[in-house]
This record gives C-alpha cells, structure tokens and sequence, in this order.
C-alpha cells in the first residue's frame, strides 16, 4: 500500500494518513452527541411521568441513553430511530421496577415513594404524577407515550411491541380509572360529581390530544418538565 495502509494501533489508513476507523468512530460518536442533545428533555420528561420523581427520571434516561449508545451503529441505520429509543426507555423502567422489587423483598432499602420529591414543582403537576402513579404500569406507559408524548395507537404499540387495539383498550381503561377516582375532575378544576366536558377518541387510532381533554392545563405544564 502506497497512500493507504494499517494505522499502528490497528486500524485502517486512508488517503492522507487518516485512520478511517478512529474517523468513523468520531463521527458516529459526533452524531450521538447531537442525537442525545435533541431528545435529552423529551426522555427526561417521559422518565418522571413514569418514575414520579426526578432523581429516577435522571437515572432511567442516562440508562437508556446508555444503552442506545453501545448499539448506536445499528440504531442510526434504522428509519425508526425514535421508535427504538422509546423501546429501551421502557424496557430500562421495566428493569427498575423488578430491582426495585427484589430489593424490598430482601429487604434492602425502604420503598421508593413519589412525595420523596423536594424540587417544588406545582400542586396540578404532582397531582397528575400521584394520579398515572396509582395507574398499572402498562396503562401508565401507553398515556405517557400517546398523551405526552404524541404517538398514535399505532406508534405507541410498536414501541411497545404490541397491537393498536391492545394499546387503544390500555387508553380507554387507564382514563377510566381516572374517571372513576375524580382525578380527571380534579384536574380539570371541576367538582369531581361533574360531568366530563370530552373523551378520549378511543374509536380512532390518534389518541385525544391532551388539550381535547380534561385537565388539558394540567398535562400542558408536565410538559415544561426537564426542559
């Protein structure tokens, strides 16, 4: 080889004497770091929803984060980078819930409880956390993913390895429970005896926006969360 050859330390030169593999690795590295700015407070913000505190919303997201990063050649390949993304948050909070389990049931630390939060955030935007924290995991997970972050039943079940009607049955039954315990009442401002003003669109595969339904200020002021 005259103008391309093999770098000492391994790796394949080009033309001019550049490694191509310590070049390739930078500039993947470069994407990633322009990636993970971008949807930083976005995952952040769906962590909390989902955790109920900020210390474990930081946790979830880097550990996501992390775990895009050692796959990320084969994540930027994809046209459905978003997706995969929000795949391994879940997945990461679903691992944090079996630790966190396993830890009370030897006995190792007391409880994680929503109310450890001391960052001051407003009464609505705890009373919503309180609220999806009350919620099943799974029906937890398909609100944050259609109501805050935007997803179509469709979306959301390919995130979640699952079908739309499965995630669009998740919706219905999470708001109804919510329904039910006067928390969309409560924080929609309304007396909780009061008829709801909109429902869910459930016959649809787009989710009710979250201005279309009860408590709309409410999930409009979660979404300064983090950013």
């Amino acid at each position: 080889m005259t103008e391309a050859g093999r770098a000492s330390d391994g790796g394949v030169r080009g033309v001019g004497g550049t490694p191509v593999r310590a070049s390739r690795r930078e500039d993947a590295d470069r994407a990633f770091q322009g990636f993970m700015t971008s949807r930083w407070a976005r995952l952040r913000r769906a962590a909390f929803l989902l955790t109920g505190n900020f210390h474990d919303a930081e946790d979830l997201a880097q550990a996501a984060l992390v775990r895009v990063y050692v796959k990320w050649d084969r994540v930027s390949a994809s046209d459905e980078i978003d997706a995969y993304v929000w795949r391994i948050l879940v997945h990461a909070n679903a691992d944090r819930l079996r630790r966190r389990r396993i830890r009370e049931l030897l006995g190792v630390g007391a409880p994680e409880r929503a109310g450890d939060d001391r960052t001051g955030e407003v009464d609505a935007r705890r009373s919503l956390v309180d609220a999806l924290g009350r919620l099943p995991v799974r029906q937890r997970t398909v609100l944050v993913l259609c109501f805050f972050e935007d997803m179509s039943h469709a979306q959301a079940a390919e995130v979640l390895g699952t079908r739309a009607s499965t995630v669009r049955s998740q919706v219905v039954r999470a708001l109804a429970r919510l329904r039910a315990d006067g928390t969309l009442a409560v924080l929609a401002g309304r007396d909780p005896g009061e008829p709801p003003g909109g429902d869910a669109r459930a016959g649809t595969d787009k989710p009710a926006r979250p201005g279309d339904a009860p408590g709309a200020h409410t999930t409009n002021s979660v979404k300064a969360v983090g950013t």
